[in-house]
C-alpha cells in the first residue's frame, strides 16, 4: 500500500487541525523513542508493529531495519536475522541496504553458516558507502578461507 493509499485511509482533519499520524506513524514513534531510551526489546515490539502495519510504505521498512538493531541490541540473533531478512527481501533499492546485510552477514557467521555469510559480505562490497564496503571487506577477511 503506498503512502497515498494509507493517507487516504485516515479520517480528514478538520480544517485548521493538524493530522492524526497514521497507526504505522504511531508505532514508529514509540519504537524510536523506546529505542533511544535503551528499551530494546520493548522497542523491538514497537518497531515490528510499526513494520508489519505495511510491506511496501517506507516508513515501515525503516521500522523493519531499526527493529532489526533493537533486536541484535536485546541479543536476540535468530529474531533479528529474521527482521534483517525481510527488510532485505522488501527493500531492493534502500540506503541501508548494504549496512544490514552486513549485520546480517555477522549474525549468520556467529552461527557458523560460513557459505551464506561470505555471500552476504560479498553483497556489500560495492555499497557506496565505503565504510560499509570496507565492513564487508573486513567480514571476508575474517572468515575462514574456502
Amino acid at each position: 500500500m503506498t503512502e497515498q493509499a494509507i493517507t487516504r485511509l485516515e479520517p480528514a482533519a478538520p480544517s485548521g487541525m493538524p493530522r492524526r499520524p497514521s497507526a504505522i506513524e504511531r508505532h514508529f514513534q514509540a519504537g524510536s523513542a523506546l529505542l533511544r531510551a535503551n528499551k530494546l526489546r520493548e522497542a523491538a515490539l514497537e518497531l515490528a508493529a510499526a513494520a508489519d502495519a505495511s510491506e511496501v510504505d517506507p516508513l515501515s521498512l525503516d521500522a523493519r531495519y531499526l527493529q532489526a538493531t533493537a533486536l541484535i541490541g536485546a541479543g536476540q540473533s535468530a529474531e533479528a536475522e529474521r527482521a534483517l531478512v525481510a527488510f532485505l527481501d522488501h527493500a531492493p533499492r534502500a540506503l541501508r541496504r548494504g549496512r544490514a546485510a552486513v549485520m546480517l552477514a555477522r549474525l549468520i557467521a556467529a552461527r557458523g553458516d560460513v557459505a551464506s555469510a561470505r555471500a552476504w559480505f560479498s553483497s556489500a562490497l560495492s555499497d557506496p558507502d565505503r565504510d560499509v564496503a570496507a565492513a564487508a571487506q573486513a567480514g571476508l577477511d575474517q572468515l575462514p578461507p574456502r
